[in-house]
């Protein structure tokens, strides 16, 4: 006779009593389980049958057959008591009491319970010696099986669930491939948002019930206001900024509201294997709510990555996604498809735990996209504080862009490099001899031809270093017009909203059914008169509205000329510094052979 429980809408079983009580009483199961005997009884709590648990541990039949406590027929009521009374006194009733209920044909009920108590007992033993693993393998085995689900007997389902240690203590997540879990994904979209700053959108989720977001710093860079939208509809404005990061792209952001009940993701530790699965999850393209996904590529450095992009012949035109960031970041590549709009927004594994922050992807490949892993973000989250920050204090981007910094100490090495070559040139020169004939002089030609060369490619690095200096000088007063136009475009806005107001305000009173009877002809006409004056004035700052949006739209463009403008003096000095460095190679070779 077998029992059966449910867990997680699937039923396990059959099984032993004394296993159904292990697990209740490990709580392997909790007693609100539904359980049933046998396939064709109902399902029942797992709480209500506590009450048919006897003190030895198992359990007893559901149906119990009733005690017959009518007296024989050719008993009465009356007759039957003082019978009863008789039995209560000494040996002599204990012993009619056993003949009648071996004149009855019947068991004594002490034997029934010794018995009963007896064979509870050595099934409890037998049970026991089953569960005791006998070799080291079988204590690994039992050690592994208190740390998963619940296991059934032979033949039936089991399921694992080992739970790695995570930051945050939120409900578990299950989103497990191919079981098409729709109350997980529901609980991933609670609490993924989508953001909109300054004509950009990209993704975010929550971390903390006080409703701090994390993002990309690029999707609010340069922007004096953001606002974000749950997939639900619901819309918040972001008040500001708590922590920021500007080396990993990392900003988190502080929604202006006190509810003080948002769900935040349960952020891990560990990162992701080569090969599992995970999911990406924002708003690509404004598409709210969207989820893909894919496996883990690898697990890379950000110093592996700015070398694979320098050493390839187009890794130049990549600086911006390769070289932007910092060497000690670890990133996450994955095949789980990012688009733009996804950025910022989390890379979750099967159990619905952060595991990176979705970032960029190369766009002249497939399926390799990075997110930025979440020992990064553990790292700001411990840093952040509660003080709360304008957007307009976010680094503006391209104030320093950080592969300058590296083109110094790329600079650098070359100088050291340079030197060492001398030096070693000037003592092997001499220590040198030899004759010189021809060769010698078809040598120093070369000798001299490589010099002129130094000095032309000297002057081109430095007309490229100079213009690069006017460029990102440039860059930096057309951003600071840009941020300038757009606060003059949100006044602008907040200007017209507000005369909006008080023109419907003017209207209303103006079009009422007894309006223009209560009042004087001196106020009808101070009313017509200040509507007049409004709809000049909503007019001039439309006009004042376009006239910025206009300028706002030609300093953006300025800006990406001024980029791809930097890109190419980039790509420039980098062929001039490498075709220098070849020519410095060749020369000290001569003068080590052929030393003057």
């Amino acid at each position: 006779m077998g029992w059966y429980y449910q867990v997680e809408q699937q039923q396990w079983g059959p099984v032993a009593p004394a296993q159904l009580l292990e697990l209740l009483r490990t709580g392997t199961i909790p007693s609100s389980t539904l359980v049933r005997q046998e396939n064709e009884s109902e399902w029942i709590k797992a709480s209500q049958i506590k009450s048919l648990l006897v003190p030895s541990g198992s359990l007893v039949p559901l149906a119990r057959k009733p005690q017959n406590t009518n007296p024989p027929p050719n008993e009465t009521p009356e007759s039957v008591a003082p019978q009863s009374r008789r039995r209560s006194s000494g040996a002599r009733g204990r012993r009619m009491h056993s003949q009648q209920y071996r004149s009855e044909g019947r068991t004594h009920p002490l034997l029934v319970a010794i018995g009963t108590a007896l064979l509870i007992l050595v099934v409890l033993f037998i049970a026991r010696l089953e569960s005791q693993p006998k070799t080291s393998s079988d204590k690994a085995a039992v050690s592994k099986q208190t740390r998963s689900a619940p296991a059934t007997t032979e033949g039936g389902p089991t399921r694992e669930s080992v739970r790695p240690e995570v930051r945050l203590d939120t409900e578990p997540l299950v989103v497990t491939e191919g079981s098409g879990d729709e109350d997980a994904i529901k609980r991933l979209d609670r609490s993924v948002v989508a953001i909109e700053a300054a004509g950009r959108t990209g993704s975010g989720f929550i971390v903390d019930q006080k409703g701090t977001v994390v993002t990309n710093l690029h999707v609010v860079q340069d922007s004096g206001a953001a606002q974000l939208q749950f997939v639900d509809g619901s819309i918040y404005h972001v008040s500001g900024f708590v922590a920021v990061a500007p080396e990993k792209d990392l900003v988190l952001l502080r929604i202006g509201s006190t509810r003080g009940d948002f769900k935040p993701l349960p952020i891990t530790k560990l990162l992701p294997h080569k090969g599992e699965t995970v999911y990406a999850l924002g708003s690509p393209r404004g598409y709210l709510g969207s989820i893909t996904d894919g496996i883990v590529s690898a697990i890379r450095t950000g110093e592996e990555i700015r070398k694979i992009a320098m050493g390839q012949r187009d890794g130049a035109g990549r600086v911006s996604d390769s070289l932007k960031f910092s060497d000690d970041i670890t990133w996450i590549q994955t095949s789980s498809p990012i688009s733009p709009g996804n950025s910022g927004g989390p890379l979750v594994n099967s159990s619905g735990q952060v595991v990176g922050v979705n970032t960029w992807m190369q766009t002249d490949a497939q399926n390799l996209n990075f997110a930025v892993s979440a020992t990064s973000l553990l790292e700001l989250l411990a840093e952040a504080g509660e003080e709360v920050q304008p957007l307009a204090a976010l680094p503006a981007s391209g104030d320093d862009p950080l592969f300058v910094a590296y083109e110094r100490k790329q600079t650098e090495e070359y100088r050291k490099q340079r030197e060492e070559r001398e030096a070693a040139t000037t003592l092997q020169r001499k220590v040198a001899t030899g004759a010189r004939g021809r060769q010698t002089a078809r040598i120093a030609q070369e000798i001299a031809h490589l010099e002129r060369l130094f000095k032309q490619l000297g002057t081109e690095i430095s007309k490229l270093e100079s213009e690069r200096e006017m460029i990102v000088a440039k860059r930096k007063r057309i951003r600071m017009s840009t941020k300038a136009v757009y606060l003059q475009g949100q006044n602008a806005l907040d200007l017209m909203r507000r005369g909006q107001v008080q023109l419907n305000g003017l209207n209303k009173k103006l079009n009422g059914p007894k309006a223009k009877a209560d009042a004087t002809d001196q106020l009808w006409a101070e009313m017509i008169d200040k509507r007049d004056a409004i709809k000049q004035s909503l007019g001039q700052i439309r006009t004042h509205g376009k006239m910025i949006e206009k300028r706002y739209e030609q300093l953006n463009t300025q800006d990406k000329d001024l980029e791809e403008d930097l890109k190419y003096n980039f790509t420039q000095w980098q062929a001039r510094k490498k075709e220098l460095s070849l020519y410095e190679i060749r020369h000290g070779e001569l003068q080590v052979q052929f030393p003057k």
